[in-house]
């Protein structure tokens, strides 16, 4: 007879240990990295529209104030409670899903510029 809850469960249901946890939350971070270094023609930075990019979340503004985990798996796990999504998208995918995130940031950017020149009713800048 079994009296720890924990180890007793089927495995499918078993929580993976802490020193696990960060041990597949390191190796999905390896997996990202050797992407953007050996695979990415142009490397991490041919990721970006702007200064988004959608190589590892497929919209990083879901998660941008919520990864603030001490460690690589805190941040995946704080991430997806976000409602974020982790993809391994091609360079392609990730500069598709990046465009109207940077497009949209920069109609709002020309927006409060426009305010800040006409604060009180007139051109403060000309």
């Amino acid at each position: 007879m079994c009296r720890s809850t924990s180890s007793c469960a089927p495995a499918a249901t078993r929580r993976p240990a802490y020193a696990d946890r960060e041990l597949i939350g390191a190796e999905l971070h390896t997996l990202y990295e050797i992407r953007d270094l050996y695979l990415v023609p142009g490397g991490v930075d041919a990721l970006n529209v702007g200064h988004f990019n959608c190589g590892q979340w497929r919209d990083p503004t879901t998660v941008s104030n919520h990864l603030h985990g001490q460690t690589v798996s805190e941040n995946y796990i704080l991430g997806l409670r976000a409602g974020g999504v982790l993809w391994y998208p091609t360079l392609d995918e990730a500069v598709e899903a990046a465009g109207p995130l940077y497009e949209a940031w920069e109609r709002e950017a020309r927006k409060a510029a426009e305010r800040q020149r006409s604060v009180g009713g007139t051109t403060a800048f000309g």
